[in-house]
């Protein structure tokens, strides 16, 4: 392998591969990063065997190969090199990195055991706007549970339809989904549904959040793929491969209430300022009291503890349907209420005892349902 690379582009790219190499003890082979050259490209690969990134760099390429080379230790050197171009050569399992004021040399692991990423197929694929796409996945991730008894809720549930894909996550004590659309092309898909791992989630978010380009998702029974294309040309920019939680995901449908007494219109920015004070003062149980007064058109938010004091304050809002004290954990509303963007929230309600729905007053795409904390 011989080639120049542009060591801006390099360090771009194993910035992002290099999130999913990480140290193992067991298989060393993990901590690499596969360096493959080929026509016009170099390709950075890494896998942890659950999660993989592919990232092609356009390269000028004298003579094709492979080498695997310990990730972070390429990275850090990349970061530092000061010149414009840099020039990359395997010899045997090492790489030598040369650039204009000096050079350096790597050992390396063997080729042979790096495990091989799966390849996408167009049998079955969906076509999505990307910042869409990861913008779903951000307003329901944080409800994803971290259980190992109960796998299938540990991920982000996905259903792909022929417009629209809905994307939901539990906890058992909080439910958000979210529908994303529309789906700009599809094919071999009618009604399918998976279970995607939180990690994968969050590498989608960092690799695609930021292209302005749609991104095409491969769907198998075991595995998904994201791709993305260069801005140039048909050539694939990146591909993220991952394993599916295998299992059945929850009915939830039946989690979320069918109709609701009470309907509250409010200030987003106000009620989080709110809930974000009377958080101050809990201790370890994160109670906050939402009084919802229709006479008065205020939300009180009232919160104590023993050791540390009280907080007590209101909200003006449009109250509609009758009055209610309930008691939510206060993260779980700080955690919506951060990750939305509109002006005023719907905060729908029944009775002390039962699921609370918020959603943006604008988007009816979008649905949090929250279960009370229950008096003792």
């Amino acid at each position: 392998m011989k080639l120049e690379i542009l060591k801006e582009e390099l360090n771009f790219g194993l910035s992002i591969v290099s999130r999913i190499a990480t140290r193992n003890p067991n298989l060393p082979i993990l901590e690499g990063v596969l360096l493959n050259a080929e026509k016009n490209f170099l390709s950075l690969t890494s896998t942890d065997l659950e999660l993989g990134t592919r990232w092609w760099i356009l390269s000028k390429v004298e003579d094709v190969g492979q080498v695997v080379v310990p990730a972070r230790i390429l990275l850090d050197l990349v970061k530092l090199i000061g010149d414009k171009d840099v020039q990359l050569e395997s010899e045997k399992k090492s790489l030598k990195v040369k650039y204009q004021s000096g050079q350096s040399q790597i050992q390396g692991l063997e080729v042979e055991d790096f495990p091989l990423l799966p390849q996408a197929t167009d049998d079955v694929f969906v076509e999505v706007d990307s910042w869409k796409f990861c913008q779903g996945l951000k307003k329901v991730l944080y409800c994803v549970a971290s259980s190992e008894s109960r796998p299938e809720i540990s991920g982000i549930y996905l259903q792909f339809e022929s417009k629209h894909i809905v994307m939901v996550a539990t906890d058992s004590f909080r439910l958000a989904e979210k529908i994303v659309e529309p789906i700009e092309k599809v094919k071999g898909v009618k009604k399918t549904s998976l279970i995607l791992p939180l990690k994968t989630a969050q590498q989608v978010i960092a690799v695609f959040e930021a292209s302005s380009k749609s991104m095409k998702i491969y769907l198998a029974s075991d595995q998904i793929v994201f791709e993305g294309g260069m801005d140039n040309g048909t050539h694939p920019r990146v591909q993220i491969v991952s394993r599916l939680i295998e299992g059945t995901y929850p009915e939830y449908q039946g989690v979320i209430p069918k109709s609701f007494k009470i309907n509250v219109r409010v200030s987003r920015a106000q009620l989080l300022n709110k809930v974000k004070a009377a958080n101050l003062f809990n201790d370890q149980v994160n109670e906050v009291k939402l009084m919802v007064q229709s006479k008065d058109k205020k939300i009180y938010v009232e919160s104590r503890s023993a050791k540390i004091g009280e907080n007590k304050s209101f909200i003006v809002a449009d109250v509609q349907g009758g009055d209610v004290d309930i008691t939510f954990n206060s993260r779980y509303l700080i955690d919506v209420l951060s990750n939305l963007t509109s002006t005023e929230i719907v905060l729908q309600l029944n009775d002390t005892e039962k699921a609370g729905l918020l959603r943006p007053a604008d988007d009816d795409s979008y649905r949090y349902v929250l279960m009370p904390i229950k008096a003792a």
